[in-house]
């Protein structure tokens, strides 16, 4: 009695999982090789035709089911496409890898182009000056190269005007007859300065010289390498008033204190030629780097 009641309570399930079981999506039973219901056999790993488990390798031999032949599941790897994506976005990693390294090494070689290039100008700047201050001290120089014909004479001269110039005997002393020392305030141009007189900026441009090609960096380069920080002696020249059409005065500068004939180491230096018009109180012959510059 008690048997048949509980037969009527369980028919239901029992129906369900027989059909279930039918489907092929309930096992009746779990394989003797597992531990325990289904311990292992799960997802692919279990044959749901057969009910064998194919994970602990109860029918898994030759490749597919030992009982019902049908095919083990198979674990696959990457797919053919995700291999060959894999493969390009590699590729691409390592080209831009090497593009940014070629763009750091062209980087690299101009700026130490930059440098060298910057380091050649200056040292041709110090060379030139050097030079320069080396033929040209005030006094000796001058009387001693014979390339500037009168040019000391004609100081001699100017300052013969004067009554006390017979006690001036030094290159100092002729330089403060001419005008004491002017601060230069700065480098214009490869011709133009600008002093200090009385509180006010004037500027001067360096008569009896010409650039070699209209305005040249090189020239401005090498004049503020003679000038900057520097004191000069202004020597106006009566031309024109003493300025020209552009209002600036025209002038012989000597550097103070060593009297460094500036005018004069620009055309040694190469940096100026000397000017054919107007007649300047002083005439620079031609130097062999002044006929060079104008050919």
């Amino acid at each position: 009695m008690h048997a048949r009641r509980w037969f009527v309570r369980l028919a239901p399930a029992i129906g369900v999982a027989a059909a279930l079981a039918g489907w092929g999506l309930w096992p009746l039973s779990a394989p003797s090789c597992c531990a325990g219901p289904l311990a292992k056999c799960t997802g692919s790993s279990f044959c749901r035709a057969c009910k064998n488990c194919s994970s602990c390798g109860h029918c898994n031999s030759g490749g597919s089911c030992g009982t019902c032949s049908r095919p083990a599941p198979v674990v696959t790897g990457p797919s053919a496409e995700q291999r060959r994506r894999e493969q390009e976005a590699r590729k691409a990693a390592e080209e831009r890898r090497r593009q940014e390294q070629a763009r750091a090494e062209a980087a690299s070689s101009a700026e130490s182009a930059a440098r060298a290039a910057a380091a050649a100008r200056a040292e041709a700047a110090r060379a030139s000056a050097a030079r320069a201050t080396s033929l040209l001290r005030f006094g000796q120089s001058l009387e001693d190269d014979g390339k500037v014909s009168g040019a000391l004479s004609n100081y001699r001269k100017l300052l013969a005007s004067h009554p006390e110039s017979e006690q001036a005997t030094t290159a100092a002393d002729r330089q403060e007859k001419i005008g004491r020392a002017r601060e230069v305030v700065r480098v214009e141009d490869g011709l133009t300065v600008v002093v200090r007189v009385d509180d006010q900026e004037v500027p001067v441009r360096l008569a009896g010289v010409d650039p070699v090609e209209g305005e040249s960096p090189a020239a401005r380069a090498f004049l503020g390498s003679l000038l900057t920080g520097r004191k000069v002696h202004v020597d106006h020249d009566p031309v024109r008033d003493g300025k020209d059409d552009d209002g600036r005065y025209l002038a012989y500068l000597f550097r103070s204190p060593d009297g460094l004939f500036v005018n004069r180491g620009l055309i040694a230096a190469g940096h100026a030629v000397p000017a054919d018009v107007p007649p300047f109180r002083i005439r620079f012959p031609l130097d062999p780097p002044a006929e060079q510059s104008r050919r």
